[in-house]
């Protein structure tokens, strides 16, 4: 019995979708319940004595955060802790803990986890997280409320890379 070779377009497809189950973004931090999120002028007091610097300083230094151009250059320890705090807190109800939402809701939110969300961080890469950062911002009424005033650009930005995460 001759033994066969395996097709060329089998073998890349599978050495491809190897590659692709180990893309992703920034590994997540592990969410506690000590861990609290903070909404509106609570983050920035709470950012504020973090960073020992004054409220006034901390809004200031939040709106030299780039907004839709794409993320800074680098989000800190503390503020992936924040990101998902205020993903379990806020995001989690429709999108779920782990980026998959529950069965159970009549509207299905955006999933995250899939390849094709990889794929899209992986090859749409800042042009992908600037449009996560204006969907944040902004909403989707219906449904998905607008967090623009209720989180600050560091928090949405965090928040992006926290969804980045999901595998």
């Amino acid at each position: 019995m001759a033994l066969r070779r395996p097709r060329l377009p089998m073998l890349c497809l599978g050495l491809f979708s190897s590659l692709l189950a180990g893309c992703g973004g920034p590994p997540q931090v592990r969410i506690t319940q000590e861990i609290k999120s903070h909404l509106g002028e609570a983050y920035y007091h709470w950012r504020a004595q973090a960073l020992q610097l004054t409220v006034a300083q901390t809004k200031a230094r939040d709106l030299a955060l780039p907004d839709i151009s794409g993320p800074p250059a680098e989000i800190e320890a503390a503020m992936a802790g924040e990101a998902a705090a205020i993903w379990r807190d806020q995001c989690s109800i429709c999108h779920g803990l782990d980026g998959k939402p529950p069965t159970a809701l009549a509207v299905k939110p955006r999933s995250w986890g899939t390849v094709g969300t990889r794929m899209g961080f992986t090859f749409g890469g800042d042009k992908m997280r600037a449009g996560l950062y204006r969907k944040i911002m902004a909403g989707k009424p219906p449904h998905m409320p607008a967090w623009r005033g209720r989180l600050s650009r560091e928090q949405v930005w965090a928040l992006v890379q926290h969804i980045e995460g999901f595998h």
